[in-house]
């Protein structure tokens, strides 16, 4: 699995890029809420380390916010923020290029990510959570 260094609001949180996702999804746990969904915030900056050290302040748009105790604090940046601000994954030199030219260096984990294709928002969970509780 593959990781990017970021922060939000200056707390660090585990943000996963996922180009298979279809959507942007943030895990907020809330043990008084019974609900998987709790909704969708439409914009926030997060700020992703660059390989030369500079903060980089990037927005992300349209989260579903959900309920996931197993994995508090991870951002899964999926199509949507693709789509407005990645212009290159490069694997062999493990970086992610920005569309202003900034490379963020990519951390390799142990396991590769899960892909979220056609399957639903519950059943992608199900599949990070398992990856997620084996990296750690």
């Amino acid at each position: 699995m593959k990781i990017l260094s970021c922060e939000i609001n200056k707390v660090p949180v585990t943000v996963i890029p996922d180009s298979g996702a279809n959507c942007n999804i943030i895990e907020i746990y809330d043990p008084i809420s019974k609900v998987d969904v709790l909704g969708i915030i439409r914009t926030i900056e997060i700020s992703i380390l660059s390989q030369d050290h500079k903060q980089e302040q990037v927005e992300v748009t349209d989260i579903f916010v959900t309920n996931k105790p197993e994995l508090e604090s991870v951002l899964i940046l999926g199509q949507p923020w693709f789509q407005e601000n990645a212009m290159k994954m490069d694997f062999l030199n493990k970086t992610l290029t920005l569309l202003n030219g900034t490379d963020i260096p990519v951390i390799k984990t142990r396991t590769p990510p899960p892909t979220q294709l056609n399957q639903s928002v519950n059943d992608y969970f199900e599949k990070i959570k398992v990856q997620y509780m084996l990296q750690y």
